[in-house]
């Protein structure tokens, strides 16, 4: 399997593609070791080799071994390939997440999109019913003006919660995913800023009104 062909698929396919891929490259570098092992009498920790990242150093780790030269250029050979497999792999699943984060968070503000509409839906239709009601002599002026202030903050409060959760639903995504969340956070510190104002305001307005 080419990493063109994984590219094609989409996201859950790929990601079953790229363990498959990593599975059966890791265990084919087994095998080679494991003949280099039953050929040299030699124990060889392929994972303790291959933290090493400087090169000569894992060459000279490799060269301690005591193998001939043939076979130790060919340990080092499937040493680098297994390093850059490995890395190749790591990108790989790392935009693959980057892409299931994306996929998540525009699904989520889309939903949180549809909640704000069916909000503001609701609101347009208490503020008619109020004209009506006024019209019609059921409501005084005063309480018609009471009633659209707390129907106006009822309608603000609901979309900052909504958008509330939205901004921690992706800020728990992003840094799920590794990525840096330091823009979002201080939207929510505004957002949780505003809305603790707002409602100091609130009560002071009762006060006033008591």
């Amino acid at each position: 399997m080419s990493y063109a062909a994984i590219e094609s698929e989409s996201i859950d396919e790929r990601s079953k593609l790229v363990r498959d891929f990593a599975k059966s490259y890791d265990e084919s570098v087994k095998r080679q070791v494991g003949i280099i092992e039953a050929f040299t009498d030699r124990k060889i920790d392929l994972d303790e080799l291959q933290k090493e990242s400087d090169i000569s150093v894992l060459t000279q780790k490799v060269r301690a071994l005591g193998l001939s030269e043939i076979i130790e250029g060919r340990l080092l050979e499937i040493l680098r390939d297994r390093i850059d497999a490995q890395r190749d792999i790591n990108d790989v699943e790392r935009e693959m997440m980057e892409e299931r984060v994306k996929a998540s968070l525009s699904a989520y503000e889309m939903a949180s999109a549809g909640q704000i509409s069916s909000i503001m839906q609701a609101g347009e239709q208490e503020f008619k019913a109020l004209s009506e009601q006024l019209a019609n002599k059921e409501i005084t002026l005063k309480q018609y003006n009471k009633r659209m202030l707390e129907l106006s903050k009822e309608l603000t409060r609901e979309q900052d919660e909504i958008m509330l959760e939205s901004l921690l639903e992706q800020a728990r995504l992003v840094e799920a995913a590794g990525g840096d969340v330091i823009g979002i956070e201080k939207e929510i510190f505004a957002l949780k800023k505003k809305m603790r104002e707002e409602d100091s305001a609130d009560v002071a307005n009762k006060a006033d009104l008591d």
